[in-house]
């Protein structure tokens, strides 16, 4: 397996997993279920919630921001390594934004299940 087919796999990992999320945000957004692994931790669920259009309105958009981005970067990716070629500082610049954007919303998810779920 060389680098290409390497990052090719990551990339399309990416890529699901920003599906995934979108698929998450939708839950949240018009289902009003939390999705339990991603948006608060196993066996969490959305009737533990302290005030769930309060949480609600905390995670929504981050979640879909976070659910672009991967989408992007798994896009961006493939196009990379197959093709299109953006260019190596290019590249590892979608990395770092991907990276960033994917501390950041763990970061707020965990803030959000402290603030609106307790110590679960």
């Amino acid at each position: 397996m060389d680098t290409t087919s390497t990052f090719a796999f990551l990339d399309v990992i990416i890529l699901l997993a920003g599906g995934y999320v979108f698929y998450a945000w939708y839950l949240l957004q018009f289902k009003n279920e939390a999705k339990e692994g991603l948006l608060v931790t196993k066996g969490t669920r959305t009737r533990m919630c302290k005030d769930f259009p309060a949480y609600k309105k905390y995670m929504a958009n981050k979640t879909l921001v976070f659910a672009v981005v991967c989408v992007l970067s798994g896009v961006l990716g493939l196009l990379q390594d197959y093709g299109w070629k953006i260019g190596q500082i290019a590249y590892w610049i979608i990395f770092a934004v991907f990276f960033v954007v994917v501390c950041w919303y763990g970061r707020c998810a965990k803030k959000a299940q402290h603030k609106y779920f307790g110590n679960v």
